[in-house]
């Protein structure tokens, strides 16, 4: 099945900020679950002419929105890839909610970038989005990765007391020293490592697949 994603960029002090994304299979406006992520990396529209304008009329300063479909990049293929195995009934919208707003490709300078800007009021509505009615999703997937740090802990922190009583599905890392923590670390749909990205896929796969099996 066809698999497009959409968002919203924002433009404001000539940095970009994404909300309201999410991966659509079919036609269907059913629900399927919430992911919840990191930041939206190096996310773009696909048409390269609309995204073009787009950098252009951030870069000189101009404070705006534009709406549209996104590009398929590496970790909404490898969430299409775990979710369409696990279930190739699939049919209708994962939302995705990341924990801030700020696009930037590395993860480690996008947390540097979004602890700074928290410090200034002005960035408040771009970086954080207002979270959804948690207990309308049939479930939440906890993805936001096993990046560390007092700001970002501190958001997730935030989240999951507000996670408390949904149904929720994770990979948790298993370093030694994130298992007191364990909530904090979750993995990412699409690590950089291939062998790692694998494993990741496969083990989601199987938590996915138990959640439809016993759904059914």
């Amino acid at each position: 099945m066809i698999v497009k994603a959409s968002g919203t960029f924002h433009a404001f002090d000539s940095k970009i900020f994404r909300s309201d994304s999410y991966l659509q299979w079919g036609d269907s406006q059913k629900t399927i679950g919430l992911v919840m992520m990191l930041n939206p990396g190096s996310s773009r529209l696909a048409n390269n002419t609309d995204w073009d304008s787009f950098i252009h009329r951030c870069e000189s300063g101009e404070e705006f929105s534009q709406s549209g479909e996104l590009e398929m990049d590496p970790t909404m293929k490898s969430i299409h890839h775990i979710l369409s195995t696990s279930n190739p009934e699939l049919d209708g919208i994962l939302h995705i909610y990341n924990l801030f707003n700020y696009r930037w490709g590395k993860s480690n300078e996008a947390i540097r970038t979004y602890s700074g800007l928290l410090q200034d009021s002005r960035y408040q509505s771009y970086l954080h989005s207002p979270l959804p009615p948690l207990e309308s999703f049939p479930w939440i997937w906890t993805a936001w990765s096993v990046e560390s740090g007092a700001s970002i802990n501190n958001r997730k922190k935030h989240i999951i007391k507000k996670l408390s009583g949904t149904n929720r599905i994770a990979l948790y890392s298993s370093q030694k020293d994130h298992q007191t923590r364990k909530e904090l670390f979750c993995y990412h749909p699409c690590p950089q490592q291939k062998a790692k990205r694998e494993w990741v896929q496969t083990e989601m796969i199987k938590e996915f697949k138990k959640y439809y099996l016993l759904d059914n």
